[in-house]
């Protein structure tokens, strides 16, 4: 029998087991966009392009590079033909490209394979997460991505 004052403490303890092992058997760790803030965009000073910014990623945030990973956030197409998409922490309107956010909330998607999805859509991706160095690119790009 079970003390009264443990049911509650079992109850999240089993609820918060539901919701950590199924991503632990599989492999990729929960990523949240608060762990991708974990970077800094430095810009050289006769750079004149405020878009532009070299990354420095920070400590935590580099132990992620090439782990197994799943993420919840905004599908956005990158391309006209709908082939390229990145996952945003924001919907379309708030979004890095619409000037209201960085680009430490966006992640460019390497689908595994090809498909569409409605703009804004929130999807769950599970992949491959890669820190880009490039300034010129996304900060982050998940591959092998599989959404969910």
């Amino acid at each position: 029998m079970i003390a009264p004052a443990l049911k509650p403490t079992l109850r999240y303890l089993i609820f918060l087991g539901g919701l950590l092992v199924p991503g632990l058997l599989l492999g990729q760790q929960p990523l949240s966009w608060a762990q991708l803030a974990d970077v800094r965009f430095e810009r050289p000073a006769e750079e004149k392009d405020p878009l532009y910014g070299v990354p420095i990623f920070g400590e935590k945030v580099q132990a992620l590079d090439g782990q197994e990973v799943r993420i919840t956030g905004y599908m956005l197409p990158l391309t006209v033909d709908n082939q390229r998409y990145i996952l945003s922490r924001y919907p379309y309107r708030n979004c890095f490209f619409c000037g209201g956010a960085g680009k430490e909330t966006v992640l460019e998607l390497a689908l595994e394979e090809p498909r569409e999805f409605d703009i804004d859509s929130r999807t769950t991706v599970r992949g491959t997460l890669r820190l880009i160095y490039d300034p010129l690119q996304p900060a982050y790009r998940l591959e092998a991505a599989i959404p969910e």
